[in-house]
């Protein structure tokens, strides 16, 4: 029985990485066809954090407010945050063994620095929230397939990333014990959507969440860095791993911009000893899927 589970669970996450890595593969953005590229970035919530996160379609909408396993919900606003989550910055499916926070709303920051690279490398970066207050387009009451009808004229392409943060946290399930002070991690996924056409270029969404511990504690760029080596602090022991940083917002925000365009490999060799016992995980940068961009 314990075979046939784990077999299951293995299939189904080979389907997962098979799509995803389909999708991508397939259909890439270049400056020639798509030059007016729009970037909207959402924060969204759900009863839980969901890895991967639920596929953004044409469906996606966001004036639902009821989360599912395949629907998450749109809380990148005050009003809707506290209709969604009353007891906010707590996760609403916390208990007394998984206590989960909110950290904060990284949505101008990851907005900034997405909207600046794609003009750096040749398209024509444009923040869609403008565009939505000019036109008066109430895009958190719409679906994504709306959206794309009403812009038609003003984008060729629309970006959306979609994301869950999670500050403090403290787990106690199963054997697994961990407690995090400050930011913990960013589950997020990338959608990106021909407006002309309306239909989906690609969907990626990682199998794990961009944590502080499993990234930036393995980034040599940090770790050797004088100025960012300092603020990180991981304490290992048998049976538990207690995480504190004290890296300021801004420079929490450059960082996880960097790993969302520029993605981020594991060194083949552990920076430490303790780093040989804390799990590393890839990223894959969306810029690995643009073609015809200008040299960084």
């Amino acid at each position: 029985m314990k075979k046939f589970r784990l077999l299951v669970v293995l299939v189904y996450v080979l389907l997962s990485l098979s799509e995803a890595g389909l999708l991508w593969a397939k259909n890439k953005i270049s400056a020639e066809e798509y030059r007016r590229i729009g970037i909207l970035v959402n924060r969204m919530t759900n009863k839980t954090v969901i890895v991967p996160m639920p596929k953004t379609t044409l469906e996606t909408d966001y004036a639902i407010r009821q989360p599912t396993r395949k629907a998450n919900i749109y809380i990148d606003h005050p009003k809707r945050l506290a209709e969604s989550v009353p007891n906010y910055p707590l996760y609403t499916g916390s208990s007394s063994g998984l206590i989960l926070n909110y950290y904060k709303n990284f949505t101008p920051a990851l907005t900034r620095g997405l909207v600046s690279w794609f003009s750096a490398q040749g398209f024509e970066g444009i923040n869609f929230r403008k565009i939505a207050g000019e036109m008066n387009i109430d895009f958190p009451e719409l679906s994504v397939n709306a959206i794309l009808e009403k812009c038609v004229d003003k984008i060729d392409a629309l970006i959306i990333l979609h994301y869950m943060d999670i500050g403090n946290f403290y787990v106690n399930q199963k054997g697994v014990k961990s407690k995090n002070l400050g930011f913990g991690s960013l589950s997020y996924s990338i959608a990106a959507f021909d407006v002309k056409n309306r239909k989906r270029l690609f969907y990626f969404s990682k199998m794990f969440p961009l944590s502080i511990v499993n990234v930036f504690f393995h980034d040599a760029a940090i770790m050797n860095n004088p100025q960012f080596a300092d603020k990180l602090k991981v304490e290992l022991s048998d049976d538990k791993v207690h995480t504190t940083h004290s890296f300021s917002d801004d420079e929490l925000s450059t960082q996880l911009t960097r790993y969302i365009i520029h993605g981020f490999k594991c060194p083949k060799k552990p920076l430490s000893k303790i780093h040989k016992k804390v799990k590393c995980n890839n990223i894959k940068g969306i810029q690995a899927y643009i073609i015809g961009c200008h040299a960084d």
